[in-house]
Formats: C-alpha cells, sequence, structure tokens
C-alpha cells in the first residue's frame, strides 16, 4: 500500500467524526417560541421602561434589560396601547414576569401588575377582558394561564 492511501484511509475516521460534530452541533433556528427545557414559572420583579404596543414591554432589573412580548395575545386596535399603558401605571411600572421562552428577539412571558398586592392581576388576559387584545390561539397553549385568558375571552364574548 502506498503512502498516499495510508493518508487517506487515516483521514477517513477524522473527516466522518468531523461531519458528525457539525450536524451535532449546528443551531436550527426557528420562529416559533423556544422554551427552555423547563420554562421558569417563578416570577421576578421588573420596572416597565417603555411600552412599545399592547404586547410589547421594555423592562429592567438593575443593570438588565429585556424586550418582553405577553403570551398568547395580539393587541386590537390603536386604544390598545393607550389601555396597556393605563394598567401598568396603576401598578407604579412595576411588573413580575414569569418567562416562557424566547421568539426572534423578545422574551415571551406572562406578566403581573400589582405584584406586591394579593390583587395581582394576569395583564395578558387583562387586556383580553378590556377588549385591548384579542388572544392568539396559536401560542396561547404555551401559556401556563391560559385558563385565565379563556375565561377573560368568555366573560368579554369574543373569539379571535
Amino acid at each position: 500500500m502506498g503512502n498516499w492511501q495510508k493518508i487517506a484511509i487515516a483521514l477517513v475516521p477524522l473527516v466522518v467524526v468531523a461531519i458528525v460534530a457539525g450536524f451535532a452541533l449546528r443551531q436550527i433556528r426557528t420562529d416559533i417560541v423556544e422554551a427552555p427545557v423547563e420554562p421558569d414559572t417563578n416570577t421576578d420583579f421588573w420596572q416597565v421602561e417603555k411600552i412599545e404596543d399592547a404586547e410589547t414591554l421594555l423592562v429592567r432589573r438593575g443593570m438588565e434589560r429585556r424586550r418582553v412580548k405577553l403570551c398568547g395575545i395580539n393587541p386590537r386596535g390603536t386604544e390598545s396601547t393607550r389601555e396597556a399603558t393605563e394598567l401598568i401605571e396603576g401598578s407604579n411600572g412595576e411588573v413580575a414576569i414569569a418567562f416562557l421562552g424566547k421568539q426572534n428577539e423578545a422574551y415571551v412571558g406572562e406578566v403581573w401588575i400589582n405584584p406586591e398586592q394579593e390583587t395581582e392581576e394576569l395583564l395578558n388576559g387583562l387586556l383580553i377582558l378590556e377588549g385591548a387584545a384579542i388572544a392568539d390561539e396559536s401560542e396561547w397553549m404555551l401559556c401556563p394561564n391560559q385558563p385565565s385568558m379563556d375565561a377573560a375571552v368568555q366573560l368579554r364574548g369574543i373569539r379571535p
């Protein structure tokens, strides 16, 4: 056997290992919610810096900032941002958030207003109840408090 043949035989296992490792380590991109292995349903307190629209908030905790999309809702009309602003301002801008995963550049989560009181309320459901948002039934099954949002839909009497 010639030198080139010996080198080729020695390189075959290395090439196979490199290909297998490449497939195993590649990242798969999707535009759906990529939930962690177990969603972090423990809530943390955050301060709302900006309300981009009724379903997207820019929040801060210390030096950390995150863009948060409210799970399971779609804004309804131009008044939806005003309604979200009023509800959040009534909570002095402080909210509690359970992060469920990430979608594009935003975290997806459930947001509660008045988190320091016994009467904390799910913002996602309140926006549906107030008519400022409709349920996004393609996404809301991912929300742990989907039954609360469904109750808001029933009370409001609207379906997407």
